[in-house]
């Protein structure tokens, strides 16, 4: 027992297997126990062919990863699991158009050779494009899960190059083009879906930051980001590289979350799921409906190119490519402990930043009045 509950340990054909059963009550955990262990046995079939184990991830209640980390307590999430349900289904139709023979293949006899025929078979299907190598590191996945579940007793995937690609080079929106966007709000079914817009392209953040923006974490004018939330697996923690920064809002940005209603977590925009796949397209279809002669931009527009277009339209107008720098909080952008602590004072040097924002999208406080309050700060 540790932590309360009891947690099963045994040795099956050679591989041992740990798990928490999550039960406190010593028979009952018994019989969890007796039952996760059945399950394993029934699933160790060293006969298993490629084409039954992506089977067993079509359905997520078969998908051993998820069904494990309910033992286990790992996080795997429900709308992960169905994401690799479609990649299964995807990966067993692309195999039996270009290469049936790997599908009848048992995966304990499948060699390098077979990995490269696969990492062929989905380059050709989609070219040097982040969804190949999305894809082949899926497949990777299924055989390291069945490999962690003694099905296999190798994994053939370890090691094995992934498929490169190039990432296209973005450009940057005009801050003239953007600006349109604020005057649009009644074009917007949802007006969530219209500050979410804003509220990216007057901050620059990332879409998984802005997802877990909480009232908790407005002092004044200051936002903290210290979290974000993935939109495939709703998974919540730090930030890209782990990096706490706090920094000033632009009233724009103020504007746009007065017209949100936070969850009862406090998050302006709780709706995630939504995120990773209808906003994009409910927003390109608002915006070339309401001016149609920009249609080309709107098509163009991401959450993430608000990120870049914002980047490259505060270095045009002379800022300092340091502040630039540490207010989107770029990759290469080290904090230190000292900034993690003390960012406050820090905000304070930044606020130059959160002005040109509203300056390069016309915005003031006149413009604002009459159309939105802003959002209560936080007493903390």
């Amino acid at each position: 027992m540790r932590n309360g509950v009891w947690y099963y340990d045994v040795s099956i054909q050679g591989k041992r297997f740990r798990g928490s059963t999550g039960i406190a009550d010593k028979d009952k955990a018994m019989e969890k126990a007796i039952h996760e262990t059945d399950l394993i046995r029934e699933r160790m079939d060293p006969s298993m062919t490629v084409c039954t184990m992506l089977r067993l991830y079509n359905d997520p209640d078969t998908n051993p990863r998820r069904n494990s980390s309910r033992i286990t307590g790992e996080s795997y999430g429900e709308d992960y699991a169905r994401e690799m349900s479609r990649q299964s289904k995807d990966m067993e139709r692309l195999l039996r158009a270009r290469q049936p023979r790997i599908l009848n293949k048992r995966v304990s006899d499948l060699s390098a050779l077979d990995m490269n025929l696969v990492r062929k078979a989905i380059y050709d299907e989609h070219g040097a494009r982040r969804k190949a190598q999305y894809e082949f590191r899926s497949f990777k996945a299924f055989i390291s899960q069945l490999h962690d579940d003694g099905i296999v007793d190798h994994n053939v995937g370890s090691g094995m190059k992934d498929i490169h690609y190039s990432a296209k080079p973005r450009r940057a929106v005009r801050p003239e083009i953007l600006s349109l966007i604020v005057d649009a709000k009644d074009k917007f079914q949802d007006v969530e879906d219209w500050a979410y817009a804003v509220f990216a392209m007057a901050t620059g953040m990332r879409k998984s930051e802005i997802l877990a923006v909480k009232k908790e974490h407005l002092f004044g004018n200051t936002l903290r980001v210290e979290e974000a939330i993935k939109t495939v697996d709703g998974k919540i923690g730090k930030p890209k590289g782990g990096y706490v920064r706090v920094i000033p809002l632009s009233k724009l940005a103020l504007y746009a979350l007065s017209f949100t209603k936070p969850d009862r977590s406090g998050r302006f925009f709780p709706h995630s799921r939504q995120w990773s796949t209808t906003w994009t397209w409910h927003f390109r279809k608002t915006m070339c409906e309401a001016f149609p002669q920009h249609a080309e931009e709107w098509n163009y527009i991401t959450s993430h190119i608000f990120r870049h277009s914002l980047n490259t339209n505060l270095l045009v107008t002379g800022l300092a490519e340091s502040l630039v720098s540490e207010y989107m909080s770029w990759e290469h952008q080290h904090l230190s402990d000292i900034q993690e602590n003390y960012t406050h004072f820090i905000a304070k040097d930044m606020q130059c930043v959160a002005d040109r924002i509203d300056e390069i999208y016309g915005y003031s406080e006149a413009k604002e009045k009459g159309q939105g309050k802003s959002p209560k700060a936080s007493s903390k």
